[in-house]
């Protein structure tokens, strides 16, 4: 609720009395929503109160009589609380002073449901036992952990829930689980030390744990770089080398309307990533992909693969794919190794047959 909503509210009401009379007005930030639960009671308090405290309204919140002399700037102050809580389960408190716009009444009573003896001692106990729950692990934020227990603490003090201070500093310390502060508790345990000067300590140890935690990650980062990149001899120097980046993975195109395009590789084969392999093909697409690229690879016709209606193979420049069958090829080779086996084993067969006559002369 910004500054220009409290004008507005005084102008509105210095009108309806026919009053000119300035009035002061709140900060820009404003008084923020309170949803009437008692765990958020102390942290609105704390930012309306000191909104109020900024605007010049504290001695209305504070005092019966300076509020009875000031009806605009009471009558503004009720208008700011009853639109803080509105859709809280604490409207009813602030509807109370309807009739009469008494701001200084309606914050009275807030104060007395939310900070009454019987409340006090509830908040106590439940802010003690968040406290004993609240805990520093590994790779957890530190500085959130000192805020959120230093501000249950000072929330526990104000709720009459005292704890000591040797109390206070072993809890702390205990709820420190970060193996990275053990020794750092062993070695203040042996000095009796405050609990401010244990938060001192705390933060310079926090430091320098995140200071190193830093430079491990950058490190992290700088070897995972250099991983990703590999070193090749330079053509012009023995000694120089040069670094090139790794391939970048082509990356298939989504479907468009319904059917995926898939590149062909120079070989004529399907190479798709695997996140794509899993998770954009069905049963049927795979089967059709394995078979596709175990016939190409035995250098075999694809013609007789019947292509899913989803899937389109899309060739390249000087791709190898099979187009024509070559089985009847083979079968031609087949027929002219039998034909010249058949002629050999005809010269084989075709033996001359010789006949060793030798002229006799016959005696009459």
């Amino acid at each position: 609720m910004g500054s220009t909503i409290a004008k507005s509210i005084t102008s509105g009401i210095l009108a309806a009395k026919g009053d000119s009379k300035p009035t002061l007005k709140i900060s820009r930030k404003g008084i923020p929503d309170f949803n009437g639960n008692q765990d958020t009671w102390t942290k609105w308090k704390t930012s309306a109160l000191n909104t109020f405290i900024a605007g010049g309204y504290k001695e209305i919140l504070e005092c019966y009589v300076h509020s009875e002399a000031h009806e605009t700037d009471n009558e503004v102050v009720y208008t700011l609380l009853a639109g803080a809580t509105i859709d809280g389960t604490a409207r009813h408190v602030v509807a109370k002073n309807d009739s009469t716009k008494d701001g200084n009444m309606a914050w009275q009573e807030l104060c007395y449901l939310f900070d009454g003896e019987s409340r006090l001692l509830t908040t106590a106990k439940r802010l003690r036992e968040k406290l004993q729950t609240t805990c520093l692990y590994a790779m957890s934020n530190s500085d959130r952990y000192l805020d959120s227990f230093l501000e249950m603490h000072c929330d526990l003090e104000s709720h009459g829930g005292h704890m000591s201070e040797p109390e206070a500093i072993g809890l702390f310390l205990d709820n420190t689980h970060d193996p990275d502060y053990y020794s750092w508790k062993t070695a203040i345990k042996l000095h009796k030390l405050s609990l401010d000067e244990h938060v001192l300590q705390f933060h310079e140890r926090a430091d320098d744990i995140n200071a190193t935690r830093t430079n491990r990650k950058r490190l992290r980062q700088h070897i995972h770089g250099l991983a990703g990149k590999r070193v090749t001899a330079s053509p012009d120097s023995d000694s120089e080398t040069e670094t090139t980046a790794p391939k970048k993975v082509c990356r298939q195109k989504v479907r468009r309307n319904g059917v995926k395009e898939i590149k062909l590789t120079e070989k004529g084969l399907v190479s798709i990533p695997a996140k794509e392999w899993y998770d954009d093909l069905d049963e049927a697409e795979c089967d059709y992909i394995q078979a596709y690229n175990a016939k190409v690879k035995h250098n075999e016709s694809t013609i007789d693969l019947t292509p899913p209606t989803k899937l389109k193979l899309v060739r390249r420049n000087g791709a190898k794919v099979a187009t024509k069958p070559i089985e009847d090829e083979k079968k031609g080779e087949d027929k002219s190794s039998d034909s010249e086996t058949k002629e050999t084993t005809l010269k084989t067969d075709r033996k001359k047959i010789r006949f060793n006559l030798k002229a006799r002369n016959v005696k009459n």
